[in-house]
């Protein structure tokens, strides 16, 4: 969370707390539709919040002045999800900066064409997936219309998140003047890791894969994902890992032969014995290796670097 909002936050959750999550998800939409002056289209999976919205709640965000900003709304939806959940799940939030790095570097190292395929493999709320459609909106001067039929794809395992990020892009319109109707999102409630995700999206490969792909270590994670892991992926067969070098390993397979793949992971993956096996594949699959180590933050008790984009190139 941004410092700069936390109080605001703070104070906003906790006069939500008598609410269905279904009323607050629906009462953001309206308050947002009013804020912006845009009316919202209830189509899709978005049709059943129409006329869910609780008129009280509506209220408490105006005096409030909920932000209508949407790294707020993220943020906001961020706090609404169980605590067991996150630490079972590995969750890490992603502040919009980063996203915003994430990119940046990326499209730095290669040419953006004119209809990139853009994936986030746990797209969460959706932060990285908002920020890179503003990102494209700017760069090819394309419609949110445009930008999230071909270019965004996002894939959640919590369905809470899964569902508030296809609110979040259909509210994202809204906030630049233009309209989420019609809108087709590609957001999926699914695990990453058991699925392949060029099928799921019908696409032959991804342009960029943006994430910040969630952290369990061994002894944290059950036996039943510890044995998928050992018996599905390289780089987890044996001793002590980390559920983000599958991450890695699966994301390969599906990137572009000009792709970028850049994640927020733990730069210890770069030097320790137990990622020896991950550093060997990323060697042996043609991948050129970009560390960017200048700032690092600490985020879940864990040092985390910035961004490690990696990006597939030919043999020599």
């Amino acid at each position: 969370m941004t410092g700069y909002n936390l109080q605001s936050l703070t104070a906003i959750l906790r006069g939500t707390e008598k609410y269905s999550h279904s009323e607050i998800e629906a009462t953001v939409i309206e308050y947002i539709s009013k804020k912006t002056g845009v009316a919202f289209a209830y189509e899709g999976v978005m049709g059943p919040y129409e006329g869910k919205s609780n008129g009280d709640l509506l209220t408490f965000f105006v005096e409030k002045n909920f932000p209508a900003d949407i790294e707020f709304v993220i943020e906001f939806f961020e706090a609404l999800l169980d605590t067991a959940k996150v630490i079972e799940n590995g969750i890490v939030f992603t502040p919009k900066y980063i996203a915003e790095y994430i990119f940046d570097q990326a499209v730095e190292r290669s040419f953006v064409s004119s209809n990139p395929r853009v994936i986030d493999p746990s797209c969460g709320c959706g932060i990285i997936l908002a920020t890179t459609a503003l990102k494209l909106r700017k760069t090819l001067e394309l419609s949110f219309a445009d930008i999230f039929s071909t270019c965004i794809f996002g894939i959640e395992l919590d369905p809470d998140n899964a569902r508030r990020c296809q609110i979040v892009l259909n509210l994202l319109p809204l906030l630049y003047g233009e309209s989420n109707r019609g809108l087709n999102t590609h957001i999926l409630c699914a695990d990453s890791l058991k699925t392949r995700w060029t099928e799921l999206f019908g696409v032959e490969a991804f342009d960029y894969i943006f994430g910040n792909p969630p952290y369990v270590n061994t002894h944290d994670m059950s036996k039943e994902t510890a044995c998928f892991l050992k018996q599905t992926f390289a780089s987890t067969k044996s001793g002590v890992y980390n559920i983000f070098y599958a991450f890695i390993e699966h994301a390969m397979q599906f990137l572009d032969a000009d792709g970028v793949l850049s994640y927020i992971v733990p730069n210890n993956f770069l030097t320790i014995k137990s990622a020896t096996e991950l550093r060997k594949l990323i060697l042996d699959n043609t991948f050129s290796l970009r560390s960017d180590v200048r700032l690092s933050i600490r985020k879940a008790n864990s040092e985390v670097a910035e961004p490690h984009p990696v990006k597939r190139t030919e043999k020599t």
